[in-house]
């Protein structure tokens, strides 16, 4: 009977290791590309350079907060923001440089003007690194006729390749909305369009904001940007954080619990994901390839109060989905190419 029954628990013992065997085997996982991937949402940058993990710093004289704001797509060079405040610590004087991957300053891009309090908060680079978007902010807040307090917004328009201003978009959009734009893929891949949106859902300051949503609903949603033309055109009246696809067939952007395609062949939408529970989509981005959509979601509970972050890759013809929990421990805003 003591033989039988060690024969049975040895039996048991097996299967639970093949069977534990075979669940590991068939877990997938994101794999890190052996390409430049960056997150920047933490000093120093966590940065993915041919496989290989680079806590990304400038080493400087003086103590100065630095962030990696984008990259080069045919070299392999970052672009960098450096702030330090005044002697006051109130005033932050940003600066944007071109520094290479081995830590080193190449070139100074842009000085913001302190004077009338801008604050780099973004930058965009076209797919043959020809235009450079350079998005400011400004501090304090300004208040308009209706009273709302709002953060105005410019953009510009750098020949980069010269380092010339060529065009300037100033007070972004009518009211002055302040849009949300987080993802890199904006350009449209002949660089002479791009993709934002307008959402009046955060920043602002105001104790009534059913009202002010009523009011200004009609403006928001994705539009496109023509550089030739400068002209802007409405795609939907919905919708965050667009971007634009490798091949330029489609706009993808994210709706609360949803990510939709755009085509922009047929101007017409469809939804592709929506997420289980209560999960939010808060960043989506193409792969270089446009084979695959990365999604990352929030779930807020009574355990994470913040929101747990999960990460998933989808496959754009089969939908098929991979997993990675290990993503979620390196920043929420990345630039992958």
């Amino acid at each position: 009977m003591k033989f039988l029954t060690m024969i049975k628990i040895t039996t048991i013992l097996l299967a639970i290791i093949l069977l534990f065997g075979c669940a590991m085997h068939n877990e997938k996982t994101i794999k890190l590309p052996s390409k430049i991937y960056s997150f920047n949402m933490q000093q120093p940058s966590i940065i993915y350079y041919k496989g290989e993990r680079i806590d990304f710093y400038v080493k400087r004289k003086t103590e100065k907060h630095q962030s990696v704001l984008g990259w080069l797509n045919v070299q392999d060079l970052l672009l960098m923001k450096e702030s330090s405040k005044d002697i006051h610590g109130y005033t932050f004087y940003d600066h944007l440089y071109l520094v290479d991957i081995n830590e080193n300053i190449v070139d100074s891009i842009y000085a913001a003007d302190v004077s009338k309090g801008e604050i780099i908060s973004g930058v965009y680079i076209s797919p043959n690194d020809s235009i450079l978007l350079i998005h400011l902010h400004y501090k304090p807040l300004k208040k308009n006729a209706e009273g709302w307090f709002y953060s105005p917004l410019d953009i510009l328009v750098i020949d980069f390749k010269n380092k010339e201003i060529i065009d300037r978009l100033e007070n972004f959009h009518t009211y002055n909305i302040h849009y949300r734009q987080n993802s890199s893929c904006i350009f449209s891949p002949d660089g002479q369009q791009f993709v934002y949106s307008i959402s009046d859902e955060r920043n602002w300051y105001t104790d009534d904001r059913e009202k002010y949503a009523l009011l200004n609903k009609k403006d928001n949603g994705i539009y496109i940007y023509d550089l030739v033309n400068k002209s802007h055109q409405q795609i939907t009246d919905e919708g965050v954080d667009p971007i634009w696809s490798p091949n330029g067939d489609i706009i993808g952007y994210s709706n609360n619990k949803e990510v939709w395609f755009y085509s922009v062949k047929s101007k017409k939408k469809k939804l592709f994901y929506k997420t289980k529970n209560n999960q939010t989509v808060v960043n989506i981005c193409w792969t270089p390839d446009g084979e695959n959509l990365y999604i990352m979601t929030r779930e807020k509970s009574n355990l994470y109060p913040r929101g747990k972050l999960s990460h998933r890759l989808i496959n754009i013809k089969n939908k098929t989905e991979t997993v990675n929990g290990v993503l979620m421990k390196l920043g929420l805003s990345f630039y992958w190419k």
